[in-house]
């Protein structure tokens, strides 16, 4: 799952810059061209989230499927054996 991540974020930096790219270059050198590369280039930017969210609600599904098939995370592990080996007074 971990890769799958790592494809989105990718993506989503690829779409992005492409899309500043094009906004960038057509508003530098302005030609007949330059509307559509601008809309172009809005629209790439703007599909650019979409992978971005995939990635983190695929992170959030992760840590929720760890937390139902009873991940303890390090520092609760510790607190908890800290407790069952404290001395009794």
């Amino acid at each position: 799952m971990r890769t799958n991540r790592s494809v989105w974020g990718c993506l989503s930096l690829v779409l992005s810059f492409v899309g500043g790219y094009l906004v960038f270059d057509s508003v530098r050198n302005p030609g007949h061209l330059a509307e559509g590369c601008i809309l172009l280039g809005g629209t790439l930017i703007a599909l650019s989230v979409f992978p971005l969210r995939v990635a983190i609600d695929q992170h959030i599904q992760l840590r929720a499927l760890a937390r139902h098939m009873g991940h303890v995370h390090r520092s609760k592990l510790q607190e908890s054996l800290s407790q069952v080996h404290e001395p009794k007074v």
